[in-house]
């Protein structure tokens, strides 16, 4: 009997913790994750928190709805001054083609990208953040919350991200 109510605490526990964790979509916190920029210098989500409202953008080579959502982006740094915004490079993407991707949309786009790009190197954020397509982009607030997320680009979606962007950055939250 003892082993019986071993063996079903046992596997209780792994039914229990081999559950999915929550989506992480509006409202959910969002993941802390250590990701390296294309100098190789590290940077953790996490010292955002309580600083600062971050846009957390993940981004392949090529992908044309990115070369429409990124200069946007980078417009929309320049309006807030709380409101910090990266880009993650999906797992395939070099440093090189990452700066060279970037570097065209610049000279298509006619506006400057100077945003940091960090390198998802063996795909730990995209997974975390649960990324099944391009661009996807998550507003989080200064607490660590998901405020808003957007799978692939979309124009209505992106003036939402703008306007919720911009009531963050009043202190309200959206």
């Amino acid at each position: 009997m003892k082993r019986l109510c071993m063996y079903l605490l046992i596997l209780s526990a792994m039914l229990f913790l081999s559950r999915p964790a929550l989506p992480v979509t509006d409202g959910t916190p969002a993941p802390r994750i250590l990701l390296y920029n294309t100098e190789g210098l590290p940077l953790n989500t996490n010292s955002f928190k309580n600083k600062h409202n971050l846009i957390v953008s993940f981004f392949l080579v090529p992908c044309p709805p990115c070369e429409k959502e990124i200069p946007r982006l980078q417009r929309l740094q320049g309006r807030f001054g709380n409101l910090k915004i990266i880009l993650v490079a999906d797992f395939r993407t070099s440093s090189s083609k990452a700066k060279d991707f970037l570097k065209m949309i610049s000279d298509k786009s006619g506006t400057t990208i100077t945003l940091p790009v960090l390198l998802d190197k063996f795909g730990d954020a995209t997974d975390a953040y649960e990324v099944k397509r391009h661009p996807t982009t998550f507003l989080i607030n200064r607490s660590g919350v998901v405020v808003l997320r957007i799978d692939g680009y979309n124009e209505d979606k992106t003036e939402l991200l703008e306007e919720k962007a911009e009531l963050l950055e009043k202190n309200q939250e959206p």
